[in-house]
């Protein structure tokens, strides 16, 4: 009987110094990117200008036509090729009625603006799938509901930004 008592505390002293680790198995490794600030620009300088010219007549303003394009340019210099996440923020004065209409210096008259074809609410990051093909920007001129327009000029002003998280 002594001798069983014996070897199971040999046994058990022996389990005692096994070693409390294992052997390496796991790697971590990655690339670490710095990448340079995004610039946008129009095709023909700095500033993007949209005019919608001299004649708008007031009973024309459905929203459908003087639909125009917005042309803009964006350098962040050659990395629009790596899988980065980009977003395009258009930052302005929001309307009253509608997220995604800039509003004008004339009352009731706003900007609406559209990414491919859909609303672009105004100061709302919105992420791109691939900032190689940029996507079409669009502006056309919208009336609130309801709103009586008077005759006269009008001007907006917005900031296009271009980013990554």
């Amino acid at each position: 009987m002594r001798t069983v008592t014996f070897w199971g505390i040999v046994s058990l002293t022996g389990m005692s110094f096994s070693p409390l680790y294992g052997a390496e198995n796991l790697f971590f490794n990655g690339t670490l990117l710095d990448p340079p600030s995004c610039t946008v620009k129009g095709k023909d300088g700095p500033m993007i200008d949209i005019n919608f010219g001299d004649s708008l007549v007031i009973s024309s303003i459905d929203g459908v036509q003087h639909r125009m394009e917005l042309n803009y340019e964006v350098d962040c210099g050659g990395i629009t090729e790596q899988p980065l996440d980009f977003v395009l923020t258009l930052r302005g004065n929001v309307a009253s009625y509608d997220p995604a209409v800039l509003q004008t210096t004339l009352p009731g008259l706003g900007i609406r603006v559209l990414m491919q074809n859909r609303d672009l609410p105004i100061n709302t990051p919105q992420r791109i799938d691939n900032m190689a093909e940029k996507p079409k920007l669009e502006v056309v001129v919208v009336s609130e509901p309801r709103a009586v327009l008077k005759e006269g000029n009008f001007d907006a002003t917005a900031t296009l930004e271009v980013g990554y998280q």
